[in-house]
């Protein structure tokens, strides 16, 4: 087994009433010193935030523009600067940010119309990870006697070598009960700015219709279909189903079946989940199940939370991979409040969970490792 120790301390300073500072030190196998011991900076930032002018340095994490072409939200360690022009002057919001690096994106977002009722954005970006330039026009609206229905749309172009484009568009609506979504998407072999959000060499289209069954339940149905730009080969083919029955929406208790054909492979993904089940006052349950047919492999978790206290809480999780590094794993959890803003966790980990504890993306077990490791969070 791989024993290891993590101290965790963060620092917030407030300089004043407009600007924050703050740091994270982890120290890890300080304790262990195997195989030698390591502390690590990470999460500066200093955060200024002005009537006008926000900006903040370190860490950021600026929101998708438009659809995504151009920019995708992603956290990164950088810069992100935003004007806000006074609204007698109609010039918009502006936004700067960048990866020192790797890519720096501008934007420009306003609105046209007689109640401001088109937003418009307009961006560019000069990307030296991907050795080109791009640029993208977005706009969005809603139609309707009751704003029922959103459209959605941006244009972009990208240039290393030579010109190429893309295009994307997005119509969400409801018919009574009925949700209903469509995106299209066309990228042109060649589009790869580092930031996009979408598949270069692709022509896409995807509906999705949600629906009340009842009034704890909600079904979903999606399809999805894509090709290469030159319309030659099918590359994505699939239809998948889910329901949801809430059964606490206070509690988040819920209930989740969900099943996905694969058209192309004549594969089918299928999962069943119940989440935060209140086994008794102070004990809480979760777990979910996944099944692939044909390759017949399964995967499973089940996650028990005890809260000890009100400011103590015990996490067991045991979980199975039939096609992992494990065939099982197991972690234990203490997280325990030690005052204001310090934090203690405590835990061990037997075959490693692609996810954290308590988390059900992944699904998988990735090596044989154990792991002991505690951690203290301090914040100032």
């Amino acid at each position: 087994a791989t024993l290891s120790d993590e101290a965790e301390i963060t620092f917030t300073a407030t300089i004043n009433d407009q600007t924050t500072a703050g740091v994270t030190v982890t120290a890890t196998d300080v304790l262990s010193g195997a195989p030698a011991y390591a502390v690590a900076w990470s999460g500066f930032f200093v955060d200024y935030k002005g009537a006008d002018l926000q900006l903040r340095v370190g860490k950021v994490k600026p929101a998708t523009i438009g659809l995504g072409l151009i920019f995708d939200s992603d956290d990164f360690d950088g810069f992100l600067a935003t004007w806000v022009w006074d609204t007698e002057n109609d010039l918009g919001d502006w936004t700067l940010f960048g990866d020192v690096k790797d890519y720096y994106v501008a934007n420009i977002s306003f609105a046209l119309g007689d109640e401001d009722e088109v937003a418009v954005g307009v961006t560019a970006s000069y990307d030296p990870l991907a050795l080109g330039m791009a640029g993208s026009l977005d706009l969005a609206f809603t139609l309707g006697d009751d704003d029922e229905t959103t459209i959605a749309a941006e244009a972009g172009v990208f240039y290393a070598t030579t010109l190429t484009y893309a295009g994307a568009l997005t119509i969400d609506t409801s018919l009574d009960d009925l949700g209903l979504a469509i995106d299209a998407h066309y990228v042109t072999a060649g589009f790869v700015p580092s930031t996009s959000g979408f598949t270069a060499d692709r022509f896409g289209v995807g509906v999705e219709a949600t629906y009340p069954l009842t009034e704890k339940v909600d079904g979903t149905l999606s399809w999805d279909y894509a090709m290469d730009s030159a319309m030659a080969a099918v590359v994505t083919h699939t239809i998948e189903g889910d329901l949801v029955y809430t059964v606490n929406a206070d509690t988040s208790e819920t209930a989740e079946l969900d099943a996905t054909y694969n058209v192309l492979t004549s594969g089918i993904t299928a999962s069943a989940a119940y989440l935060n089940y209140p086994l008794a006052d102070d004990y809480v349950l979760s777990g979910k199940v996944a099944y692939d047919y044909p390759a017949a492999t399964y995967a499973g978790v089940a996650t028990l939370v005890y809260t000890i206290a009100s400011d103590m809480k015990l996490t067991a999780e045991g979980r199975v991979d039939s096609n992992g590094a494990a065939f099982w794993s197991a972690e234990a959890q203490l997280a325990y409040n030690l005052g204001t803003n310090t934090d203690l966790t405590v835990g061990y980990e037997q075959n490693t969970w692609s996810d954290d504890i308590n988390d059900y993306d992944a699904m998988t077990i990735s090596d044989t490792l154990g792991t002991l490791s505690a951690g203290l969070e301090v914040t100032f």
